[in-house]
This record gives structure tokens, sequence and C-alpha cells, in this order.
């Protein structure tokens, strides 16, 4: 069912359209917000032809207004995902140099490590089987 724009109210930041089905029906889910974007630089990105058909199912659903619009959504995604996974490299470094600092570990070797955990691992299923 394609979207027809009935009118567009216009705020310092944002272009806000409020979009109505044939019939004039309208609901929350068919009200869209736009952001305003001075300054964009147009680019080409190759996509294959799986990615592509999600872009113009993305479009042609509604859910969003252009394949600009599904990029910009994909890339703030991205964007967001690597931050996450930064801090998560952040932590695991700031826990590596508390363990350093901590001193010496309490097992001499790679064989008493092994054995420690052998050990952690049968009182594990011990427990397990026992229902303790």
């Amino acid at each position: 069912m394609p979207w027809t724009e009935c009118n567009v109210i216009v705020n310092r930041k944002h272009l806000e359209g409020i979009f109505l089905l044939p019939g004039g029906n309208l609901s929350y889910h068919e009200t869209r917000r736009f952001t305003i974007m001075a300054n964009v630089e147009k680019v080409s990105v190759a996509l294959t032809p799986e990615m592509l058909a999600v872009v113009r199912e993305a479009v042609e659903s509604g859910e969003y207004a252009s394949s600009s619009e599904v990029m910009r959504e994909a890339l703030r995604e991205w964007k967001r995902r690597r931050a996450l996974e930064r801090k998560d490299v952040e932590q695991l470094w700031r826990l590596w140099e508390e363990g350093l600092a901590s001193g010496p570990g309490r097992h001499a070797d790679m064989a008493a490590i092994k054995a420690e955990a052998r050990r952690r691992l049968v009182a594990a299923q011990d427990t397990e089987t026992t229902g303790a």
C-alpha cells in the first residue's frame, strides 16, 4: 500500500512528516521523523544482491524513507557496536593489569593450573549430580 504525504511540519533540527495511507487512516507507526542534514556528501557503495534486496525491502515496506536512510542507520549501529567492543577491550586490559599488579599466581606452572581446573570441574560435576 503506497504512502502519501499529507503535510510537513518543520522545526529547527528536524523535518517531521505525517504520512497517511490512502483513505486517511493515521496511526502512531505511520508517523516518521527525519533529521535535516547539512554538508552531506554523496558516495557510491557496492552491495551484494542479498544486501541490496534487504535495503530495498526496508524502503518498500515503509520502514525507511530511502536507501540512504537505511545506510545511515546501519553505520550508526556499526559505530555503536565498535564503541562497545573498544570498551570491552579496555576492560580486558584493565583486568589484565590488575591481575599482574596483584602479585605472583598461586600455581607454580601450567601443570598445576590444569590440575586445579580438573579438580574444579570434577567438584562442579559432583555438585550437579548430588543436587547440592
